[in-house]
């Protein structure tokens, strides 16, 4: 794979269609400043990475200075980085359904790099971070594109910084155990379910937002975090999700029901 035979400096476009084998980003370096790129097709038809039971689509491990653009992530879990933010992006993003922990320093960081932020899509994420939570900074004002971040649950030193938000649940990193289950528990306990304060603004189905119906699955909640359905209350403290972060590869749900998404007014 060529993936293997990167080195600083070096760009990778991958073409569209569908990859069966994931993305391994594995022991591959950049330098600060000459980073390794990996990119989409800024094509309609991007490439699609197609899950298999007990593998990871994409994992990054031991690496460093990668920059990973024009992709569509959602459905992961990303764990403590004390060096650099756990998710750093440019050009067309569509990050959602994710959840983003680290004590240790910031958590999404979406600005210009080699290129700038283009389509940006941030939503129904889940995030807890000792310094910033969610940053979407581009070049100029007005860019053209359509940006938004959105209807994410974020708990950090700086919450949000964005030109384009909408309505999410925000407040400071030592906030989060007033309306999140079990924020600050070990891997395997910690459980980031929402709270009753959390829940009022949880009052509109995925359905209702146009905007997020052309990702794939962007009405499944695959974390199960979200325990409420519109007009019925659920007591989310009673109900543990399917699976805690760990740092293993997510099982299969039993069920291929669409449980809700949350939404913020």
């Amino acid at each position: 794979m060529l993936l293997k035979g990167l080195k600083p400096g070096d760009h990778l476009q991958l073409a569209p269609g569908d990859y069966k084998e994931g993305l391994p980003v594995h022991h591959l370096h950049g330098t600060p400043d000459a980073r390794v790129t990996i990119s989409g097709s800024n094509e309609k038809n991007r490439p699609i990475f197609l899950a298999r039971p007990d593998y990871s689509t994409i994992s990054i491990l031991n690496s460093g200075y990668i920059v990973i653009r024009d992709l569509d992530i959602e459905g992961n879990f990303f764990y403590q980085n004390p060096h650099e933010s756990l998710f750093q992006g440019e050009g067309n993003i569509a990050l959602y359904n994710n959840v983003f922990v680290n004590h240790l320093g910031d958590a999404v960081r979406i600005q210009p790099h080699n290129d700038t932020p283009r389509s940006v899509s941030v939503f129904h994420n889940t995030v807890l971070a000792k310094g910033a939570g969610i940053r979407l900074i581009h070049r100029g004002l007005g860019s053209g594109y359509p940006q938004f971040v959105d209807s994410n649950i974020v708990f950090a030193e700086s919450p949000i910084n964005s030109a384009f938000t909408g309505s999410n649940l925000v407040g400071k990193f030592d906030e989060a155990p007033s309306y999140l289950a079990r924020p600050f528990a070990p891997l395997g306990e910690m459980n980031l379910s929402p709270l009753p304060p959390a829940l009022p603004k949880a009052t509109r189905n995925a359905e209702d937002i146009p905007r997020f119906t052309v990702y794939p699955d962007a009405d499944r909640d695959r974390w199960q975090f979200i325990r409420h359905e519109k007009n019925r209350s659920i007591r989310p403290e009673k109900k543990a999700p399917w699976w805690l972060p760990v740092l293993k590869i997510k099982p299969v749900p039993a069920t291929h029901e669409k449980p809700s998404i949350l939404f913020f007014d």
